[in-house]
């Protein structure tokens, strides 16, 4: 099926596709704002589940942002075979290359908070201004494409819509952090096994007591 550049009502297809993807990142970003006032009295709030939601926010809102910069790969492949010049042959090319980038971004800026330890103000400042620069960065280039009919019209007043909303969801999620960073720190299992000489030995030991008990 051939795309019409041309259209101007974005396809409900599109809109319910945006629906699910953002569902569980709404969900979980509401039930963390739930829970963020209470942080701090862990008689109500568990510390180690109030650390596993945000940190999974942060992992949904970086795929979903990635999704968003992939969907010029889609627009691009479709289009590649029947372009009109050698000029816009390259400009498709460019826009495929493109698609990858916020893909990167996110997923440096999300692991550079994921990973961090200890977990800083700067850490956090740092991390979420990047994924806001990634998704206006993303937002320019997706203008740029429907002007050049790289993508359809109502691609612009749909992306402009979800950037608005990605950016308020992104908002919250760096007021969560940059209030909460030290309940957020990544933590070892305090169950986690350090020396695994120690872990054999034990091992051996229950082996060898289980097999005393059977008397064989």
């Amino acid at each position: 099926m051939m795309m019409n550049m041309k259209a101007t009502q974005t396809p409900k297809g599109v809109w319910l596709s945006t629906a699910m993807m953002s569902a569980p990142l709404l969900t979980m970003t509401g039930y963390l704002a739930v829970m963020a006032p209470m942080a701090a009295n862990a008689a109500v709030v568990d510390p180690a589940n109030f650390a596993f939601v945000a940190r999974s926010c942060l992992r949904l809102l970086s795929l979903n942002i990635a999704f968003l910069g992939g969907v010029h790969y889609g627009l691009g492949a479709a289009t590649y075979d029947t372009a009109r010049s050698e000029e816009e042959r390259k400009a498709i090319e460019a826009q495929l290359a493109f698609s990858f980038a916020p893909a990167v971004l996110a997923a440096a800026a999300s692991s550079f908070v994921l990973f961090t330890s200890p977990l800083s103000v700067g850490a956090v400042v740092y991390a979420f201004t990047s994924l806001m620069v990634t998704q206006l960065v993303t937002l320019r280039f997706d203008l740029h494409c429907v002007k050049r009919e790289l993508a359809p019209v109502w691609f612009k007043s749909y992306r402009q819509t979800v950037f608005g909303l990605y950016m308020f969801i992104t908002s919250v999620l760096f007021g969560i952090y940059y209030s909460n960073y030290d309940r957020i720190q990544r933590r070892n299992d305090p169950n986690r096994i350090e020396n695994i000489k120690d872990a054999l030995q034990l091992e051996d030991l229950d082996f060898v007591k289980m097999v005393d008990e059977l008397k064989i």
